[in-house]
């Protein structure tokens, strides 16, 4: 009876969320997906094998986490379009999209704020909807999204200058001075030039640990670029001690 009753209650919840009035608009799309989330968290997840635990993975599985994966994806390819027109990384770039940031909750055109507000509480969601299924009370934080295509330009950038070799870049021939390159370069275009003022200043007013997973972000894309040139392996690097102990104090300050 008890499987039934659940059953029935859940049901209800669902045809309710199915007759909302069709999401017109990216935001209304989120929120309609959040809606559904919601659903799935605030009910307990029914005993396995019953009548209720079958619907609910349905439910799961084929309407909630298609649509969420569907939006999340249209919401963070919005935002890489919107970087991208704001001319991101560069400081005039960032500066704008500071601005619409401070303007968030105005009446004022702040669609790339908007975007990130909508993407971020839809990732916080499904934190929220994981932990629920798996039984955990408190969610597992995930790198935000929003951090993620704030990090993509600068990535691509660095991964360009830094790991991509070609014959005629100094870059490719001079893997001692790696460290030294690498972290001037993420110093003067993520720090000095903009993104950090934004993230700062703009989209911690969204994501609250933003500032955080973007340093983290950055020191690991340093390591990274290391890494991939085996830069601690290199003879000049190995041949010369001096070239090693600055790298690691370099990463070290850095870090």
């Amino acid at each position: 009876l008890n499987d039934k009753v659940d059953c029935l209650e859940l049901g209800k919840q669902v045809t309710v969320w199915a007759l909302a009035d069709e999401p017109s608009s990216l935001e209304q799309q989120a929120q309609h997906c959040i809606s559904l989330g919601e659903i799935l968290y605030k009910n307990p997840v029914p005993p396995t094998n019953s009548k209720a635990r079958r619907f609910y993975d349905i439910l799961l599985t084929r309407e909630y986490q298609p649509l969420y994966e569907y939006t999340r994806s249209k919401l963070a390819n919005s935002l890489h379009r919107l970087l991208h027109e704001a001319g991101y990384p560069s400081e005039k770039g960032s500066f704008m999209l500071l601005k619409e940031c401070q303007d968030f909750d105005t009446k004022k055109d702040t669609t790339f704020a908007t975007y990130c507000f909508w993407l971020n509480r839809l990732q916080r969601v499904n934190e929220i909807v994981k932990a629920h299924i798996r039984g955990n009370e408190k969610p597992l934080p995930e790198l935000s999204d929003v951090v993620i295509e704030l990090c993509r330009p600068l990535v691509e950038r660095i991964l360009f200058h830094f790991v991509e070799q070609s014959d005629d870049r100094i870059t490719s021939k001079r893997v001692d001075r790696l460290p030294d390159w690498v972290l001037n370069y993420i110093r003067e275009h993520a720090f000095e030039g903009g993104p950090w003022d934004l993230i700062e200043g703009g989209i911690s007013r969204i994501v609250d640990d933003a500032p955080f997973q973007f340093l983290d972000q950055m020191v690991k894309l340093a390591e990274y670029v290391l890494s991939e040139r085996n830069f601690f392996r290199n003879e000049a690097v190995i041949s010369n001690p001096l070239y090693m102990m600055q790298g690691i104090e370099q990463l070290l300050l850095f870090d």
